[in-house]
């Protein structure tokens, strides 16, 4: 299984690079990327094609929930966890 942290860190360079154009300013790994409009119907198609190629992991619809995409952490959850079911 992957590490944690190389996790978080994949996930938060992506999101930093093309959901937050390039500002980390105030940005971590709880930062609730809803309500800092981080993620949009765009950079959700973009986010799951991103997870599921460097994680080598399935999404399937009933994973696409606030629960699992509210920030760096909880992404990073759902891929241990799916990772763990492949």
């Amino acid at each position: 299984m992957i590490e944690t942290t190389t996790i978080e860190e994949q996930i938060g360079v992506f999101l930093v690079q093309e959901a937050l154009q390039g500002d980390a300013t105030g940005f971590d790994l709880d930062t609730n990327l809803i309500q800092i409009a981080a993620i949009d119907s765009m950079s959700m198609i973009s986010l799951v094609a991103f997870l599921e190629e460097t994680f080598e992991i399935d999404i399937g619809p009933h994973e696409l929930s606030p629960d699992n995409l509210t920030s760096v952490r909880t992404i990073s959850a759902m891929v241990r966890r799916l990772s763990v079911a492949v």
